[in-house]
């Protein structure tokens, strides 16, 4: 149910399984940087290459809120 609703609201013509397969690559990565002093080192989120139904996918369901850099 929740997949066909997640289909509706993309509008997308895809299959079920190639619309997943597609958000399943949404990833970010995580990288802890040396500063040179002691304490807890800053993380950095890299945000991935995402192809056009990915960005729609990130703008409907606001991914942005939790990865500011995703649709930069």
């Amino acid at each position: 149910m929740l997949v066909s609703l997640v289909k509706i609201a993309l509008g997308t013509t895809a299959s079920v399984r190639a619309m997943m397969d597609s958000l399943s690559d949404i990833r970010a990565t995580l990288v802890r940087t040396t500063t040179g002093t002691t304490g807890r080192r800053p993380t950095i989120a890299i945000p991935p290459e995402l192809d056009p139904e990915q960005r729609r996918a990130a703008r409907v369901f606001e991914l942005a809120r939790w990865l500011p850099s995703l649709l930069s």
